[in-house]
C-alpha cells in the first residue's frame, strides 16, 4: 500500500471517528431530562461557611437584590441555599445553579446543559474567600443576564402552548404577540388594545397602541413626555374606582423616578421604562413596565406596557410574566 492510499484512509478513519464523536454530542444532548425549577430560581450549591460569610452577603447582594421600581421589597432572584454534599441526583437537574466553593483551581465561567436542558451552571473557584469574591464578581453580571433570558425564553415557549386566538395585536396594529388565552379583551378603542387577566388580589394588564414617528423628537424633555403620555392615556382609557365628587384615572407617580434605560425588543432598538403607576384621587399604586419601541419597518414607534394590581401580594413574577409577552413582539409590514 503506498503512502497516498495510507493518507486516504487516515483521513477516511479519522472523519468517521470524528462523525461517531459528534454524534454521541448530540445525543446525549437530545436525551437530557428537563430542567426543574422555579420561576426565577436559583440554586446556591455551597458551604455553611460560605452562605453565611461575606461571600454569602455577596451572593445576595448581587443575585437577590430589590426589584427596580417595586411597591413592595422583592429580589430579583429567590435564593435556594444547598449544602455541596446534597448536590447530587434529582436536584442536578436544577434550571439556574450558582456553584460556589473553594479549590485549588480558578474559575469564573458558566456550564451549560450538563446535567439537563436548559440549564446554567455559574462555577465560582477559589483557593481562598477572598478570590472567590473576586471571582464572584467576575461572573455575576453575565450570570444573572444568561438566568434571566433562559427565564423569559422558558415562559414565551410555555405561552405556545395556550395562545390566545382572539387577539387583535396583528388586526388592529400590525405585530404579534404570545398573548396567553387566560388574557382577556378589556379596551379596543382607536387603535389602543388593553388586555387583562386575574390574579390572586387583583389583576395583570397589558396595553398596547403606536405614535406618529417623531413624537419623542425633543430628547431634553424626553422623561416628561414620557409620563404626560401615560398620564394622558390613563386619563382616556385608564379609570379608576368611583369617587363622589372626585376624577379618578391612572397616572404616573412622580415623587421618584422612573428607571428609564436602553435595550432590545424584538429585533429593535428601544427603550425601557420602569416605574410606579398611582390613581389620581385615590389610595391604589403598583409598578409598571413599558417599552417604547422603534419601529423602523413601519416608521413609527410601538408602545408596549404592562402595570400590576395586587395590593400587599408578591409581584415579580406577574411583572415577569408580562415582560416576557411584550418581548415576544414580532412586527411585520
Amino acid at each position: 500500500m503506498n503512502y497516498q492510499i495510507l493518507v486516504k484512509c487516515f483521513i477516511v478513519v479519522s472523519t468517521l471517528f470524528a462523525f461517531i464523536g459528534c454524534n454521541d454530542v448530540i445525543q446525549q444532548e437530545k436525551f437530557l431530562p428537563e430542567s426543574t425549577g422555579s420561576v426565577n430560581q436559583v440554586i446556591v450549591v455551597t458551604t455553611d461557611t460560605i452562605w453565611k460569610g461575606g461571600v454569602g452577603d455577596s451572593i445576595r447582594k448581587y443575585f437577590a437584590a430589590p426589584l427596580e421600581a417595586s411597591t413592595i421589597a422583592e429580589p430579583e432572584f429567590t435564593l435556594t441555599y444547598l449544602p455541596q454534599p446534597i448536590w447530587k441526583g434529582a436536584i442536578t437537574k436544577s434550571r439556574n445553579v450558582l456553584y460556589v466553593l473553594t479549590d485549588t483551581l480558578e474559575a469564573a465561567h458558566i456550564k451549560k446543559n450538563l446535567y439537563a436542558r436548559p440549564q446554567n451552571i455559574a462555577v465560582v473557584k477559589s483557593k481562598d474567600l477572598e478570590n472567590l469574591k473576586n471571582n464572584l464578581f467576575k461572573v455575576a453580571a453575565t450570570a444573572k443576564y444568561i438566568f434571566r433570558e433562559t427565564e423569559l425564553e422558558l415562559a414565551q415557549a410555555r405561552f405556545l402552548k395556550s395562545l390566545s386566538s382572539k387577539a387583535l395585536f396583528d388586526e388592529r396594529l400590525g405585530f404579534s404577540l404570545r398573548l396567553p388565552s387566560i388574557y382577556q379583551l378589556g379596551v379596543d378603542q382607536d387603535g389602543f388594545l388593553w388586555y387583562d387577566r386575574p390574579v390572586e388580589g387583583g389583576t395583570i394588564n397589558l396595553m398596547a397602541y403606536s405614535l406618529e414617528k417623531g413624537y419623542f423628537a425633543d430628547r431634553d424633555s424626553f422623561l416628561d413626555q414620557i409620563l404626560g403620555l401615560r398620564d394622558s392615556i390613563g386619563k382616556k382609557y385608564v379609570p379608576g374606582p368611583d369617587v363622589p365628587g372626585a376624577v379618578t384615572y391612572m397616572i404616573s407617580e412622580r415623587t421618584f423616578a422612573p428607571y428609564v434605560r436602553p435595550t432590545e425588543v424584538g429585533g429593535f432598538k428601544a427603550v425601557e421604562v420602569k416605574g410606579i403607576w398611582e390613581v389620581q384621587n385615590y389610595p391604589m399604586a403598583g409598578p409598571y413596565l413599558m417599552y417604547l419601541v422603534n419601529d423602523t419597518i413601519n416608521k413609527r414607534t410601538v408602545v408596549l406596557e404592562g402595570f400590576t394590581f395586587a395590593p400587599s401580594k408578591p409581584k415579580r413574577d406577574f411583572m415577569f410574566e408580562l415582560e416576557a409577552i411584550m418581548k415576544s413582539i414580532e412586527i411585520t409590514e
